[in-house]
């Protein structure tokens, strides 16, 4: 089982490429909740973060990004490109998405009557804007392209590609092959189109001969957001989604595939965090760690020999504060919240879809003495155990809590600076313009 390091997308992708928590890094706000970095805002990813990327460019890897990045953009201007993927170590940035595709992107005006919003939407090419607002038209045509362009130019070298997918964050989208054809509706659209794109690199990867030295890491960045209904994924057993933290809101569907080193269709039931992705290639590649303080651990032992996790105990943040630990089957929560019922969502979604783009917060109360559940027998956190039946936990817990709070040093809150001088705009003042030159493929077997 797999967990992200916060519930929003921002400071969940900081934390996998730099193997750091949000709140160490500096994406947090002086406020009750976590949020994401938007165009407005003039900080993002601090170069001072040491990346993925970075440490395996310096061991000789060719690094790529693709897709969505949502780290940041401009610092000091419109057109800075200060916070892109360019300046974290990534040697060849192609098609991306550097404020994410959101709600305001919508071309299919259900939910936008007038259209995508140009003050969200962003196509970039390298650290160069290209369309504004950017098409989905064969968007995902277009970064499947990008991706195997790059595969095949370093076919015969180390790589490390990135590629952020888009789907199925909303604003929903998919090629006219999938939009329409699912029973679950565009939600099922989306999704069968990223499966397809998926498949598109595994068979890349089959029909080069590299699928054996070459290892695939597929998850996501939070949970599915009950706040677009029937517009959104389900967490299945468990509660909560996206923007909380309840199980359904950090815990994600993680895959590792690597022919030769992984049994196919086995599963692993040991605690992971996309914290362990930064420590674990970096072993397999060989490469040094940055000596810095880390959150994540190398997972090698657990996903290669089937050991344990190297996590006996995993911390979670919600902005700046402790939310919960993971040990074993336990689940000790240090603040609650109840989520919205049935009512609160038929108001916000008539229909079945949401009227506008929000994901509510929820109100949290300090848990004292901490809430504890068994997550193995009580996956929908309904039960709470009786604490002082575990008071051996709980000691061992707060143990760890404390030694972990008190080595933290908070980084700047990152959240706080908003300019709108650095929003990009292409085409001033309509901020609108259509620059992308269509990809040519030549390999018509692959």
């Amino acid at each position: 089982m797999c967990f992200s390091a916060a519930s929003m997308c921002s400071p969940s992708r900081a934390s996998l490429l730099t193997a750091r928590i949000p709140a160490r890094i500096g994406i947090w706000h002086d406020d009750t909740e976590s949020g994401n970095f938007s165009p407005q805002h003039s900080r993002g990813l601090p170069h001072s973060e040491i990346t993925i990327a970075e440490i395996l460019r310096d061991a000789g890897y060719k690094t790529g990004f693709l897709g969505k990045w949502h780290l940041g953009m401009n610092k000091c201007n419109s057109t800075d490109g200060y916070y892109l993927p360019a300046n974290h170590g990534f040697d060849e940035v192609m098609l991306n998405v550097p404020a994410g595709n959101a709600f305001e992107c919508d071309e299919s005006l259900m939910f936008m009557p007038d259209g995508p919003d140009p003050q969200v939407c962003f196509l970039y090419d390298n650290s160069t804007i290209i369309q504004q607002p950017f098409d989905h038209t064969n968007l995902t045509d277009r970064l499947v392209n990008n991706a195997k362009d790059f595969i095949r130019s370093h076919q015969e070298e180390p790589f490390f590609l990135y590629m952020g997918l888009l789907q199925p964050h909303v604003s929903l989208y998919a090629g006219d092959e999938f939009w329409g054809q699912s029973r679950r509706g565009y939600y099922g659209d989306t999704i069968n189109e990223l499966a397809w794109s998926v498949g598109e690199i595994i068979h890349l990867l089959n029909h080069l001969d590299i699928q054996s030295k070459t290892l695939v890491w597929f998850l996501s960045d939070n949970g599915p957001s009950a706040d677009f209904c029937i517009d959104s994924g389900d967490p299945g057993i468990f509660s909560g989604g996206k923007g909380n933290y309840y199980e359904g809101g950090v815990r994600m569907p993680s895959i590792v595939y690597w022919p030769g080193y992984i049994e196919a269709a086995s599963v692993n039931n040991e605690l992971l965090s996309a914290t362990d992705i930064l420590p674990t290639l970096t072993e397999l590649a060989g490469a040094t760690l940055p000596n810095i303080t880390l959150d994540g651990e190398s997972q090698v032992n657990a996903l290669f020999n089937k050991g344990p996790t190297a996590h006996d105990y995993l911390i979670i943040y919600r902005n700046f504060a402790p939310q919960f630990v993971r040990h074993g089957p336990f689940k000790v929560i240090y603040a609650l919240s109840e989520l919205e019922d049935r009512d609160f969502y038929t108001g916000v979604c008539p229909s079945g879809h949401p009227i506008n783009n929000t994901v509510y917060p929820l109100n949290y109360t300090m848990a004292i003495p901490p809430v504890i559940y068994n997550i193995d027998s009580d996956p929908r956190e309904l039960f709470p155990l009786e604490w002082t039946l575990y008071s051996e936990l709980l000691y061992n817990v707060s143990g760890v809590m404390y030694e972990h709070i008190e080595s933290m040093e908070l980084g700047e809150a990152l959240l706080d600076y908003k300019d709108c001088d650095v929003n990009p705009c292409c085409n001033p003042p309509s901020c609108e313009c259509n620059y992308f030159k269509p990809h040519i493929d030549f390999v018509c077997d692959v």
